[in-house]
């Protein structure tokens, strides 16, 4: 009887090694596992970094553009909606440069409809420069997203008489 009992033991000790053993490949599960929420999470990161650094170049030109457009030039005829359009236009486009970004290289510098040359109708005038720019047109799972992915910024700037 005791032979047996002891015979049971070593059984038990048996299985509990194998079972151990079995458990090797558990870290690479989990791995496999967490490492797909893991890299979404550092993809949507990235995304969004670069989404706020374009949101940024876009403050900073529309910012010039209006001080262009609302800089006083001397001489009368310098000082037409067209004219001061133009200015603005230009230094929009300067400041913008190649700076803006996305995964799959620079980005086109926004234009008409996308870059708008207002004029305020109260007085003192002011003109208003505002930009859209869509960052990712991307249509995923048959859902167009590229609504959802609008950057945009607006400066307004009363023109120095």
């Amino acid at each position: 009887m005791i032979a047996m009992r002891t015979n049971r033991l070593a059984m038990l000790k048996a299985a509990t090694k194998s079972l151990a053993r079995s458990q090797k490949g558990n870290a690479l599960v989990e791995f496999a596992v967490v490492m797909p929420f893991f890299l979404t999470l550092v993809l949507l990161m990235i995304t969004f970094s670069l989404a706020e650094f374009n949101r940024t170049i876009l403050t900073y030109a529309t910012a010039a553009g209006a001080r262009a457009g609302a800089k006083y030039v001397s001489g009368t005829n310098q000082m037409t909606q067209a004219n001061i359009k133009a200015r603005a236009t230009t230094a929009f486009t300067a400041a913008c440069g190649n700076r803006l970004v996305s995964f799959s290289g620079p980005l086109s510098v926004p234009s008409s409809p996308f870059l708008q040359v207002t004029f305020s109708a109260t007085t003192p005038q002011m003109v208003i420069v505002t930009a859209r720019l869509y960052y990712m047109n991307m249509n995923t799972f048959y859902l167009d997203l590229s609504q959802y992915m609008q950057i945009g910024a607006a400066t307004a700037m009363t023109i120095e008489q």
